[in-house]
């Protein structure tokens, strides 16, 4: 009973600051303070303690949380859904000392839900930057065509008449499976033989399964092309 008062009176302060997300009814505070986590911190002061709390949504989904660490420094952690359940952005905010550090990350979607676009805006107290991470291109088929992001080249994916994925390239690297060919052919579609060729160097592998499908060997080559 002791530390139940203790972790309430700590987070006395971080129900307030936590607004509409703590508040929404009050099975959420209580749940949030029945899944509150508090450690010993080894070697520091006997009443030292890390504390990591989670406030919950009506559909049981983490929307904010609250932890401290050794150095005393303070992590909120606040995360939002579209009507789907994706989340939509994930944004975390340390606090050590006077200054702030935020990170807030932003996903995209599809209509059929899947993920087209991940951006990171770092910020150092009023100082912020904006970096585009991840930007997926699909197919008809829902496969993934491309995957890219400004600053770095774009991969490129390949698939056969049953999906399965062939190749994936890019400007300095392509990799190249088959499934069949290659020293240990083999009717089972499994993947026999990986080409990937890199700036200056070529690798090869070849598969071996036994009856059963499983790996039994594997034999690998790699040549220096000598070209950059």
């Amino acid at each position: 009973m002791s530390r139940l008062i203790a972790i309430l009176l700590t987070l006395f302060p971080v129900l307030f600051a936590s607004g509409e997300a703590a508040w929404g009814n009050v099975r959420t505070v209580l749940r949030t303070v029945s899944q509150a986590q508090v450690d010993r911190v080894l070697g520091a002061a006997v009443r030292s303690r890390v504390y990591t709390v989670n406030f919950y949504d009506k559909y049981e989904r983490v929307v904010f949380s609250q932890s401290t660490a050794a150095d005393n420094s303070l992590i909120k952690t606040s995360t939002a859904y579209d009507f789907a359940g994706n989340p939509t952005s994930v944004s975390s905010t340390t606090y050590i000392g006077f200054n702030t550090f935020t990170d807030t990350y932003t996903y995209g979607f599809d209509h059929l839900n899947r993920p087209t676009t991940v951006t990171l805006r770092h910020s150092v107290g009023t100082n912020s930057q904006t970096y585009q991470l991840v930007s997926n291109v699909y197919d008809n088929l829902g496969r993934l065509r491309s995957n890219g992001a400004p600053g770095r080249a774009a991969a490129t994916f390949s698939y056969d008449m049953r999906s399965a994925l062939t190749s994936i390239s890019s400007n300095d690297f392509i990799q190249t499976l088959y499934r069949g060919e290659g020293t240990f052919p083999s009717k089972s579609g499994r993947i026999t033989k990986n080409d990937i060729r890199l700036t200056g160097r070529h690798l090869t592998s070849n598969y071996q399964y036994d009856q059963a499908g499983r790996l039994i060997k594997a034999a690998s080559a790699l040549e220096n092309t000598g070209v950059d």
